[in-house]
C-alpha cells in the first residue's frame, strides 16, 4: 500500500511537494516526489500501484518499459554514444557520420528519439538537396548516417524499431558529377612514381604496395 507524506524539512511549509512510498514489482521500497496538490499526488500513488500490479501480472514487460523511458530522454546523449560506439572506426568516417546525423536531428528539430519521424526526415534532406544541390551520393549518405543510428538504437534497446527504414535512396548513376577516364599512359606512370616515393599509409597501405596494386590492376 503506497503512502504519501512530507519530508521532515518540508512540514509546515507552503507549496512544498508531497511524496510518495511504495513497493516496486521485486518488493523493494521506493520513494517518488509527488505534487504540492494532495489529490494529484494521490491519483500518481494510485497509478504507480496499477503499474506495480500489472508488472507483477506480466501485463507490463519490463524491457519496453526501459525502452520507453530511453526514447523520452534528450537525443543528444544518445547521438554522443553512438558517436563513441564508432571508435573502432577511422576518426574521419565517425565524425562525418555523427555530423550527418547531428545535422539531420537539428534541421528537423528532433529532440528524443521518439521524434525521429521518417517522413520528416525526408522532407528534410530533399530540401538541403535542392537548396545546397547535393550529389545523389551525398544525398545517399545522410540517408545511410541517420539509418545507421536508428539501427544502433535498436541493437542497443534504445528503439524497438528502426523507424526511418524505407528511406528512398537516389541513383548514383543518374547523377554523376565528376566522369571518370581512363588515364593517359604518361599520367598512369606518374601515378605509380608518385605512390613508391610517398610516404603516407592510406586505408592500411604504404606507398609501395598502393603502386604494385595499380600495377597489377
Amino acid at each position: 500500500m503506497a503512502s504519501i507524506f512530507k519530508r521532515g524539512r518540508d512540514k509546515g511549509k507552503k507549496g512544498s511537494a508531497y511524496c510518495i512510498s511504495y513497493d516496486d514489482e521485486n518488493g523493494r521500497r521506493r520513494t517518488r516526489k509527488g505534487f504540492t496538490d494532495l489529490g494529484l499526488t494521490q491519483q500518481l500513488a494510485g497509478k504507480l500501484e496499477t503499474e506495480v500490479m500489472l508488472k507483477k501480472r506480466g501485463m507490463i514487460d519490463p524491457a519496453h518499459e526501459k525502452i520507453a523511458k530511453r526514447k523520452s530522454g534528450p537525443i543528444k546523449e544518445h547521438l554522443r554514444e553512438f558517436k563513441a560506439s564508432r571508435s573502432h572506426r577511422t576518426s574521419k568516417h565517425a565524425s562525418m557520420t555523427a555530423s550527418r546525423v547531428r545535422r539531420i536531428i537539428k534541421g528537423c528539430r528532433i529532440r528524443t528519439l521518439a521524434g525521429i519521424d521518417a517522413e520528416a526526415v525526408r522532407r528534410y534532406l530533399f530540401k538541403i538537396r535542392k537548396k545546397q544541390d547535393l550529389s545523389n551520393r551525398t544525398f545517399n549518405h545522410y540517408v545511410q548516417a541517420i539509418d545507421s543510428f536508428c539501427n544502433w538504437c535498436v541493437e542497443t534497446s534504445r528503439l524497438l524499431r528502426n523507424p526511418v527504414i524505407g528511406l528512398p535512396r537516389l541513383n548514383t548513376e543518374e547523377d554523376i558529377r565528376h566522369k571518370r577516364r581512363a588515364l593517359t599512359p604518361e599520367e598512369f606512370a606518374a601515378l605509380v612514381a608518385s605512390a613508391r616515393a610517398s610516404n603516407e599509409i592510406i586505408q592500411c597501405f604504404d606507398g609501395e604496395q598502393r603502386a604494385r596494386i595499380y600495377l597489377s590492376s
